[in-house]
């Protein structure tokens, strides 16, 4: 006698994944996340610093060029002007009142197009403040950072990414005895400075330049930011000399300029050596609370020096990195 064979359970287990296992798969990713995520952003951000970088050593090709030609072989002076401006939004450009402007960043007049022809150089990829697109007027379609446009555009916005202050700053570092309050600060520049950490301090050398250049009537702007600056009338803003090395004047920006401060003055090494630490221009660095301020996270600034090489340094650090130098930019905006 045969047996019948026993039916075989037709129910097959469901092929997807259940509700724990989803969960536990999540779980994994989440991890995973967490792990790789900050370390893309930080290359990211390495490769953004890294252009930045480039960026500046361009203009310093373009600046190192313009000096090479001008008289006394001084760089150009920052963007300041007595004179018309236009109405950047109508294709063109009708001219519609006069102002005067001084912005941190060389006069784009002497640089554009004969020294530097790409524009684009101007904005730090890591600025989250504007970018490429920023510098092309979208009514215009014309790139009009160079036009002295009403309004925030044109010279006005030329520093989004960069300062360049024309002047040779040397003492901007958190030393006793260059540096003022900032209840001090408030009460000679009449800015509210209200960004300012608990406790921090002033440059004394910024605040002195940026008292003169007030001071100065705006038909004599150009001319003015063209020359050394006497800081003489400023003894009571440091415990020692104001200006560059032990002089009262704050010196134009100029080739060989460490001749005039150094000891050795016939020495190439030392004249060098000097060069390496002044700065020219670097990444825009504030104490504002919004990221949007500074370019670099964590807080740092690249400083294009004088002899050429760019460093970046890390905040509180020195020179444009310092806590004094960074508090009196982030006063300039509020």
């Amino acid at each position: 006698m045969i047996k019948p064979r026993k039916k075989k359970c037709a129910y097959k287990r469901n092929s997807g994944l259940t509700l724990v296992e989803f969960l536990v798969v999540l779980g994994i990713f989440a991890i995973l996340a967490s792990i790789l995520l900050p370390a893309l952003g930080r290359a990211r951000e390495a490769s953004r610093r890294a252009a930045c970088v480039n960026n500046l050593k361009q203009m310093s090709q373009a600046l190192r060029m313009y000096a090479g030609e001008s008289k006394g072989s001084l760089y150009p002076p920052i963007a300041a002007y007595y004179d018309l401006e236009v109405n950047c939004d109508v294709p063109s450009y009708p001219a519609e009142s006069i102002a005067d402007r001084a912005v941190y960043f060389w006069n784009p007049e002497m640089m554009y197009p004969d020294y530097l022809t790409d524009l684009n150089v101007i904005v730090c990829p890591s600025d989250r403040g504007w970018d490429q697109d920023s510098l092309r007027n979208s009514f215009t379609g014309e790139i009009d950072i160079y036009r002295k446009c009403i309004g925030r555009r044109g010279w006005t916005s030329l520093n989004g990414s960069y300062n360049y202050m024309g002047h040779m700053y040397d003492k901007i570092e958190d030393e006793p005895g260059t540096t003022i309050s900032v209840s001090h600060f408030r009460a000679i520049t009449g800015l509210e400075c209200l960004s300012a950490p608990k406790g921090a301090r002033v440059s004394s050398q910024l605040t002195a330049a940026l008292i003169e250049l007030a001071d100065v009537l705006p038909e004599d702007q150009a001319e003015f930011v063209d020359s050394a600056i006497d800081l003489s009338y400023f003894d009571d803003l440091s415990d020692a000399s104001i200006g560059n090395g032990n002089s009262t004047d704050l010196l134009r920006l100029r080739v060989g300029i460490a001749r005039f401060l150094t000891t050795d003055a016939n020495s190439p090494a030392a004249i060098g050596a000097f060069e390496t630490t002044i700065p020219m221009m670097w990444d825009q660095m504030s104490t504002l609370p919004s990221p949007r301020d500074y370019n670099h996270a964590p807080g740092g600034t690249n400083v294009l020096y004088l002899d050429g090489h760019v460093e970046f340094e890390r905040y509180p650090g020195v020179g444009p990195a310092s806590v004094a130098a960074a508090v009196f930019s982030g006063c300039l905006e509020g």
